[in-house]
C-alpha cells in the first residue's frame, strides 16, 4: 500500500472518530425524562389526584381525578397507531380527545403529529437538541372540562429530548 493511501485512510479514520465522539457527548449531555412525568406533575398542580398507571395497558393509561371529573390519559403514537385502541374505550359517558401542542381535538391530526415527530427525529439525527412534542389521548367523564388544563407542560429540562 502506498504511503499516500495510508495517510488518507488515517485522516479519514480520525475524522470519522471525532464526529462519532462529538455525537456521543452531545447525546450524553441531554436529559432523558419521560414527558408523562411532567404531565402528571402539571395535572397534580391543577388539583388532580394522579394515580399510578393502570397495569397491563399499552400504552399505559394514567388515571387522574378531581371532584366529579375522572380522566384516563395516555401518550399516543404520533403516527396514529393507537387511535383504534382509544376509540374502543370511548363510551356514552366518556369522550375521547387528543391534545397536541396545547390544542384539543376530537380526532388525532395524524399528518401534523407525524410531521412533528419526523422533524424531531431529523433534528436528533443531525445532533441538534430538540424537544419532543407528545400526543396525549384523553378519555374524560362527562362533567369534565378539558379546556385550560396543562396539556403542554413547560418545555425545558422537564421534557427533555430523548
Amino acid at each position: 500500500m502506498s504511503r499516500r493511501l495510508e495517510w488518507t485512510l488515517a485522516l479519514a479514520l480520525m475524522a470519522t472518530l471525532s464526529v462519532k465522539l462529538w455525537a456521543a457527548t452531545a447525546s450524553a449531555s441531554q436529559i432523558d425524562t419521560d414527558p408523562s412525568l411532567a404531565l402528571g406533575r402539571a395535572l397534580a398542580e391543577a388539583g388532580f389526584d394522579v394515580e399510578a398507571s393502570l397495569a397491563d395497558t399499552d400504552p399505559p393509561l394514567v388515571p387522574a381525578t378531581r371532584d366529579d371529573c375522572r380522566l384516563l390519559v395516555a401518550r399516543a403514537s404520533p403516527l396514529g397507531w393507537h387511535r383504534s385502541l382509544f376509540e374502543r374505550y370511548e363510551s356514552a359517558n366518556q369522550t375521547l380527545s387528543y391534545a397536541f401542542r396545547d390544542e384539543l381535538t376530537p380526532q388525532q391530526d395524524v399528518l401534523e403529529t407525524s410531521l412533528a415527530f419526523f422533524h424531531f427525529r431529523l433534528m436528533r439525527y443531525l445532533g441538534i437538541r430538540a424537544a419532543e412534542e407528545p400526543v396525549w389521548a384523553i378519555l374524560a367523564a362527562q362533567p369534565c372540562s378539558l379546556e385550560g388544563l396543562p396539556w403542554k407542560p413547560a418545555v425545558g429540562d422537564d421534557i427533555a429530548t430523548r
